[in-house]
């Protein structure tokens, strides 16, 4: 009996150190869900996966241009649009540098009072330890939360 009490409480205390460190709940859950994926994606360089990440009034035309010009490698389409930028903005380092060794540390979830805005302080690490501050705006749309801009 003892054995089971103590497991017991081994498991609820493993629930609420899990609950404690996830943060905040509900659309903040979701925004660092849209985050993380974003983050995969631009690890694997993939363009597909990182545009579904942003506003679909954005992305949705992005995608058929790729879809009508037959581009089915996302990492070709970086490696068209790399020499194009030569660095990321200011940032010092290639853009598929940039992506593919980017994380990023969501720190404030700053939300706007009816709930479907949120700019979310972050620190987005890249290249080789180099790290900035960045603002990025997320709003919901249709009950989904999509990226809709970073401040650098």
């Amino acid at each position: 009996m003892k054995k089971h009490i103590r497991i017991l409480a081994l498991l609820l205390a493993c629930v609420f150190i899990l609950t404690a460190l996830s943060g905040c709940g509900g659309a903040g859950n979701e925004i660092k869900i849209l985050l993380k994926e974003f983050e995969i994606s631009c690890r694997n360089l993939d363009v597909r996966g990182m545009l579904a990440c942003f506003n679909p009034t954005v992305s949705d035309p992005v995608l058929t241009l790729m879809t009508v010009f037959g581009i089915d490698d996302t990492t070709e389409l970086l490696n068209k649009i790399t020499p194009l930028l030569n660095n990321f903005g200011s940032l010092g380092v290639s853009a598929e540098n940039f992506f593919s060794s980017i994380t990023i540390t969501a720190q404030k979830f700053d939300y706007s009072k009816n709930g479907t805005h949120c700019d979310v302080t972050a620190e987005i690490s890249y290249g080789d330890q180099r790290t900035v501050k960045a603002i990025i705006s997320c709003a919901e749309t249709q009950g989904k939360w999509y990226i809709f801009g970073f401040d650098f």
